[in-house]
């Protein structure tokens, strides 16, 4: 055997041995079947059902692929502001687990089975620092980008949570003691979403559930509408 034939038989090793690398990875695979409504919102395909309503705000959450399964969430908006004022979460029976009253950004009530908690949280320049439930006092650490990373025991001054994110916004450890974490929004794992106002983020996904649609025609990465810090949180900044 001369050595051109060495060299093509090593090729085609090469390639099958690629082939079967890669026809592994499509048998693994597993199939996500995403629907949208006209608008551009995501109806379903993460295990969740959404509904929203005339202005195009998210209504209603139900666990699983169609309205008929049972609801998990229903919102309420401001009349003026682009923001949620109530929402009402559900348990499997069809009863109220919870009700929270978001009075202003700073100010609301949630009613659950525990019984009523008024909650105020302070900012400084914007960032969240402390958070007041029934006048007891919790403060907070956050890094540069608006994350909540730390609790802080305001009588010891002790730290007694730390919460780490993955780039996408997946609570890896902590996310126990405030209900506004990751950039400072609130998230919720029976919703799945994070709350940008305007839109709905999923962090497991790592991509909004509602589409904005691109202002700066010379930016590719903004042609995305659904892509969280142009696809790319190592590095960008996400503004929203």
């Amino acid at each position: 055997m001369n050595i051109n034939n060495k060299a093509k038989i090593t090729l085609i090793a090469i390639a099958a041995i690629f082939l079967a690398i890669i026809s592994s990875e499509f048998i693994s695979a597993v199939d996500i079947n995403f629907t949208y409504d006209s608008n551009g919102n995501m109806i379903s395909g993460d295990g969740r059902f959404r509904t929203y309503n005339s202005v195009n705000q998210l209504s209603r959450i139900y666990n699983g692929s169609n309205a008929s399964m049972p609801l998990l969430f229903e919102y309420r908006y401001h009349p003026v502001e682009d923001r949620v004022w109530m929402k009402r979460r559900y348990l499997a029976n069809g009863s109220i687990a919870e009700t929270t009253y978001y009075f202003t950004k700073n100010s609301l009530r949630v009613i659950n089975s525990s019984g009523t908690f008024n909650i105020t949280y302070i900012y400084h320049d914007g960032v969240l620092i402390a958070q007041s439930i029934n006048n007891i006092k919790t403060y907070f650490l956050t890094d540069a980008l608006g994350n909540v990373v730390a609790s802080i025991n305001a009588t010891t001054g002790s730290a007694f949570e730390n919460t780490t994110y993955s780039p996408y916004g997946d609570i890896i450890t902590g996310g126990n003691r405030t209900r506004y974490d990751f950039r400072g929004r609130e998230y919720d794992d029976y919703s799945l979403v994070s709350d940008f106002n305007l839109r709905k983020y999923n962090p497991d996904m790592g991509v909004f559930i509602q589409p904005k649609f691109a202002s700066e025609i010379y930016d590719p990465q903004l042609f995305n509408p659904y892509a969280f810090s142009r696809n790319n949180p190592y590095r960008v900044e996400m503004k929203d």
